[in-house]
């Protein structure tokens, strides 16, 4: 092989190393396929570009560089390693490598035996080979986060209805809604692997993804709460957000009182009944668009929530070491009923206005799975802190 050969040769593996690592990034497609591919093309088998001197020589530096690179990765993975997540997540990371492997050893020897005729020995091996190599495949498979349509169309409805809004094509709007199956959503600004437990909501088939808003991460029960969205001109809102907090969630205070309990806001954004919160609230101003939305909790379940959430050590000290103890449902004041409830929300925030009962425009509908797909389905934005 001369060295214009040998030049290009590396110069297109190197451009093919940037090309598979961008589609992993861009799109979660595993990388190692495309390397494995350039190999056999360039190889005897193929194009023969790499005769059997060439193969040698990697052969011999295989291990150099092989050791190096192995260094390298494991010295960066140690300086981001965290104990106590590590020690959390053992038992089901080691559930899943098993179960990865296992898989992925029988699909391909499967496959090795029915498809092409080899004998069991032969395909067994190659498929031990594929099946240690099975975390470069799987792991930017389930990286790549997997959001319900039902999850996406809930959140982008807001964005979609802000958008006809301020172009003056809806007037104000309030809607209550309720998530299926259960979620996490996390703050515009959070970090996504500070705050949520991922494999854990994988594992519970809880969908997990980042909100246009702030404020923290919530856990969304599918049958345990109701969600308030409210969008208007944001010439109609206070200009303090203090103050725009305050008349908002007034209107949960007074459904709140209307159902017999003693509710009251705390600033900056909760209400509480009895001490404990009860309701969260958290809005964003855009475009001249006012958005607030937030949670009412019709019941409670601490052990999956706090399973799901990473509760921080300042949040856990203090008063309520145990962050259930700052929390309480409307079950807990023997208030069951969902339509009640959506009554009262009703009556409080309408009291006194003009209104009357919608649903969504086609383009609004259209508008809402556009983003869904384009945003809410996207890794970059849902990993992208």
């Amino acid at each position: 092989m001369d060295a214009n050969t040998a030049f290009i040769i590396i110069a297109g593996s190197i451009f093919v190393g940037f090309l598979a690592n961008f589609l992993f990034r861009k799109y979660g497609a595993p990388d190692v396929l495309f390397l494995i591919a350039l190999g056999f093309l360039l190889g005897p088998s193929a194009l023969g570009l790499v005769d059997q001197s060439m193969e040698w020589t990697i052969d011999s530096l295989t291990p150099f560089v092989g050791g190096i690179a192995l260094a390298i990765i494991m010295f960066e993975a140690g300086l981001d390693l965290k104990g106590k997540q590590v020690l959390g997540a053992f038992r089901t990371a080691v559930t899943f490598c098993l179960l990865a492997f296992f898989l992925s050893l029988s699909t391909a020897a499967f496959i090795c035996v029915l498809l092409l005729g080899w004998d069991w020995l032969l395909a067994l091996t190659l498929a031990g080979a594929v099946a240690s190599t099975s975390g470069a495949i799987v792991v930017p498979l389930v990286r790549r986060i997997h959001v319900s349509e039902h999850t996406r169309v809930v959140l982008t409805l807001e964005a979609a209805i802000s958008e006809a809004v301020a172009a003056e094509a809806s007037g104000p709007t309030i809607r209550f809604y309720g998530w299926r199956p259960s979620a996490v959503t996390i703050g515009c600004f959070q970090s996504l692997k500070q705050e949520v437990d991922y494999l854990e909501c994988v594992r519970l088939g809880i969908d997990v993804v980042r909100r246009r808003t702030g404020g923290g991460a919530v856990f969304h029960d599918e049958e345990g709460e109701i969600t308030y969205s409210l969008i208007a001109p944001e010439d109609m809102m206070p200009y303090d957000i203090n103050k725009a907090y305050q008349l908002v969630c007034g209107h949960l205070v007074a459904a709140l009182k209307s159902l017999g309990l003693e509710a009251s806001f705390s600033p900056i954004n909760d209400v509480l009944v009895s001490g404990k919160k009860i309701s969260g609230s958290a809005q964003t101003r855009r475009s001249g668009v006012f958005l607030q939305h937030g949670t009412l909790l019709l019941d409670l379940h601490p052990d999956i929530m706090f399973r799901v959430l990473k509760v921080s050590d300042v949040k856990r000290s203090g008063r309520y070491s145990d962050p259930a103890n700052r929390v309480t449902s409307l079950r807990n004041f023997g208030i069951a009923s969902r339509s009640k409830v959506l009554k009262a929300l009703q009556g409080a925030f309408m009291e006194g206005k003009e209104w009357e009962e919608g649903g969504w425009t086609a383009e609004e509908l259209t508008r809402a799975r556009h983003l869904a797909e384009k945003r809410y389905s996207s890794r970059d934005w849902n990993f992208s802190r």
